[in-house]
């Protein structure tokens, strides 16, 4: 028997005067504690306790305190899209361009709440180091970090957008300054091989990540979208094809043969393999037919495989950086910093941008 879905509304005004009643308390009892029972909280003072004093007081009044008020806009957000509470929904409904002021809160207290977290982190560090007391030493200390580590990277979209931006910067530091640029022709040989690099991580990581990405936060899964993701795909494909030109034509004009590593059998596999999907992809769209299940299916299919061809995109970049790294070889100093981190950073690209496409959208 079907059940109206407005039978399990409920109000949500109960739950949110209760959780502020909550708030208000904690905060109030924080204060006490430290103000009445402690001396109080300082930066800098002669009494000790004071300056680890903060660690409490930001840690439960700002992290945690905040977080809970960024958690509860979240929730109000998403309940309100399901259009469960009556209240809030009469409420969203009157309000213009609600979701974007409400996304706009969430992201405010969220870095509220993060440096709150981060500065009485250090707060606990100062107290340690003037009061000579060992740091990281007992298991609330390492349950802490890890969950102010975890808090700081849980907007994935952000972090990957960070990891993109360092990347892209990283690389040309490192071709620019150490490398001597890059050109398609030039009588310094180094210079067309640093083209290879340039491309198939800017060009063709990169460009295909964020592609990945904005193409799951697109308005629908409609035709527009699908032709615009084709396109940005093809561009990358490109990207990669002239990469791996720049590479053969390096090896041509200093005699070095074709195609002796991993690296390289990795790399191109990858590419044909990027490019049979993309003719997949333009083979679905140019014999549309009616949605089924099978349609649906084979999406999800070509979905998996994009994640597994951006991942051996990655590898393969990573095992390139390992090879440069060993033929130049770069022991200490700031080029080798340089690589290392590229390829650390691309680990935690790749691993990034295939939690943002598998993961559903509301997590």
């Amino acid at each position: 028997m079907a059940h109206d879905r407005s039978s399990y509304r409920v109000s949500a005004l109960p739950i949110t005067v209760f959780t502020h009643l909550l708030v208000v308390a904690i905060v109030t009892l924080v204060l006490v504690w430290l103000i009445n029972f402690r001396e109080g909280f300082a930066f800098t003072s002669q009494i000790k306790p004071k300056i680890f004093n903060l660690h409490p007081l930001l840690m439960v009044l700002g992290f945690i305190v905040f977080s809970g008020k960024r958690k509860l806009t979240m929730i109000a957000y998403e309940l309100i899209s399901c259009r469960y509470f009556e209240p809030a929904m009469i409420t969203y409904k009157s309000i213009p361009a609600s979701r974007q002021v409400l996304k706009l809160i969430h992201l405010f207290l969220h870095l509220i709440a993060l440096a709150s977290g981060i500065v009485g982190v250090y707060a606990v560090f100062k107290f340690h180091d003037e009061s000579h007391i060992p740091h990281m030493y007992t298991l609330h200390s390492w349950i802490g970090l890890g969950t102010i580590c975890l808090f700081g990277l849980q907007p994935l979209i952000v972090f990957t957008r960070f990891l993109l931006i360092s990347i892209v910067t990283l690389v040309l530091i490192w071709l620019i300054k150490f490398r001597e640029g890059f050109a398609f022709t030039s009588k310094i040989k180094a210079k067309i091989f640093n083209l290879h690099p340039l491309l198939m991580v800017l060009g063709f990581i990169i460009h295909s990540g964020e592609v990945m990405m904005s193409y799951k936060f697109m308005s629908g899964p409609g035709l527009p979208s699908k032709v615009m993701c084709l396109i940005l795909q093809s561009i990358s494909l490109a990207a990669g094809i002239v990469g791996v030109y720049a590479v053969f034509k390096f090896h041509n004009e200093v005699h070095i043969p074709h195609m002796y590593t991993l690296h390289s059998w990795i790399g191109l596999s990858t590419i044909c393999l990027f490019g049979f999907q993309l003719l997949l992809g333009f083979l679905s769209l140019l014999f549309r037919g009616p949605e089924s299940a099978t349609r649906t299916k084979l999406a999800i299919c070509r979905a998996s495989f994009s994640v597994v061809i951006y991942l051996m995109a990655i590898v393969t970049a990573v095992t390139g950086l390992t090879e440069e790294f060993l033929f130049e070889r770069l022991k200490h100093g700031q080029e080798a910093l340089i690589v290392n981190f590229i390829g650390l950073l691309l680990l935690f690209l790749g691993t990034s941008v295939a939690l943002v496409v598998v993961l559903p959208l509301y997590m």
